[in-house]
This record gives C-alpha cells, structure tokens and sequence, in this order.
C-alpha cells in the first residue's frame, strides 16, 4: 500500500516539476522574444514553443 502512495507521490510531482521547466522555456525562449531588443528570431520562439507543449503534454500524461 505505501508503495503504490509513494509512486503516485513522486508520478505527481515529477509532473509538476516538468510542467514548471515547461514554464521556464516558454518565459526564456517565447516571451523574451518581445521584450528583448534583439532581432525576432523565429526558429527560437518555434524551439521554446515546442519543448514548452512537448513538456505540458508529457507531464499530462505522466500524471494519468
């Protein structure tokens, strides 16, 4: 029985965790491209958004 707790407890928060490096990616690569000063670079906001959905949707499942 505490086994199964302790997995679900570390399946919850490995999710959470991947969901907050989602969180820092889309800050460092999508957002930062609007407030910086440099040139608009597509294939970074294109990176940023795909590892921040790729980590979103591996952390909803992780915690199904």
């Amino acid at each position: 029985m505490n086994d199964k707790k302790s997995k679900k407890l570390f399946r919850s928060l490995f999710a959470e965790k991947l969901m907050d490096l989602g969180n820092i990616v889309a800050t460092a690569f999508v957002f930062s491209q609007f407030i910086s000063e440099k040139q608009f670079s597509l294939q970074l906001f294109t990176l940023g958004l795909i590892i921040a959905i790729i980590s979103y949707i591996i952390s909803y499942s992780v915690i199904r």
